[in-house]
């Protein structure tokens, strides 16, 4: 049998140039997908859709949920305005699917009109099916590194009546959901009511994915953010859980907070600066003369 080099190097550039092809056709279906979702163009999004949604993991929230066509078509129903990019896509393209890499940049804009600006790590997984690339899986986090770039400026005139005096009462518990899914108590941890303001708000949601509720982990790599203010960090109540995971905080002003539980601890066994745990929130209404029970697991 005669031995044909040239035919193996031949089938090898044949498959090369397939993949690099594929690697083409990839990276204009994220730019596509995109386009459409700036654009609230939901036929266009919905050709980059498989029939099922796509999956979406997003550290702060701490879940995995599926997106639809009819999860767009309520966001595009809401006024919310999307104009996202990737920078520096790198894609990796294996037959049928392929793995894309970068950073999610750009903005979002909320249905009240309050503008976000993004910058995330993000990989995705894309499907082929026939000569058509759909989404199938997205993870986006929070990119270690430089601190996010605040829009919202911190206004002491905005939270200085925490320091006055009050007549409500705060009460409740709160556990962090750990990897393995087990709850862990706040007990002997400290608990914050920070006011709601726009510049706490950003920080919030920019940490949660929420305004409401959420927690995140220290694995997660919550981020950091400029400029720092300092009194936002003074601007607030603080306490602690008891030995029964018990908070409570009395003369406290009416007004929105942010309950904000820290349940970090060292790791045992490994560098006293390694931690491991995470942080619980959730927003409350307080009013006068009232007595508000919390229960944030």
């Amino acid at each position: 049998m005669t031995n044909r080099p040239w035919l193996a190097t031949a089938l090898l550039s044949v498959c090369l140039a397939a993949r690099a092809d594929d690697a083409a056709d990839v990276r204009a279906a994220v730019d596509g997908l995109y386009r459409s979702l700036a654009a609230a163009d939901l036929a266009a999004l919905s050709g980059y859709l498989p029939a099922g949604g796509f999956t979406e993991f997003s550290p702060p929230e701490g879940t995995l949920k599926t997106l639809t066509r009819d999860h767009f078509r309520g966001v595009f129903a809401s006024g919310a305005a999307v104009d996202l990019r990737v920078e520096q896509a790198n894609v990796r393209a294996l037959d049928r699917a392929a793995i894309v890499t970068g950073y999610r940049t750009g903005s979002i804009t909320l249905p009240g009109g309050k503008r976000l600006d993004v910058h995330d790590c993000l990989s995705m997984i894309w499907a082929r099916d026939a000569a058509t690339w759909t989404l199938r899986h997205v993870h986006i986090s929070a990119c270690a590194g430089a601190p996010l770039q605040l829009t919202n400026a911190f206004v002491l005139d905005d939270v200085k009546w925490v320091r006055d005096a009050g007549d409500s009462t705060v009460t409740g518990r709160t556990s962090l959901r750990l990897r393995d899914g087990s709850l862990k108590s706040c007990a002997g941890f400290p608990v914050e009511l920070l006011p709601v303001a726009g510049y706490s708000s950003e920080r919030i949601f920019r940490t949660y994915a929420s305004n409401q509720s959420g927690q995140i982990l220290v694995e997660d790599q919550p981020p950091k953010f400029t400029p720092d203010a300092p009194d936002y960090h003074e601007y607030l109540l603080k306490g602690a859980c008891d030995a029964r995971g018990e908070f409570r905080f009395e003369k406290v002003p009416a007004g929105e907070y942010y309950v904000m539980t820290f349940i970090i601890w060292d790791v045992p066994g490994s560098d006293p600066s390694a931690k491991t745990g995470g942080a619980v929130m959730k927003r409350i209404r307080v009013a006068p003369h009232s007595n508000i029970a919390v229960d944030a697991r």
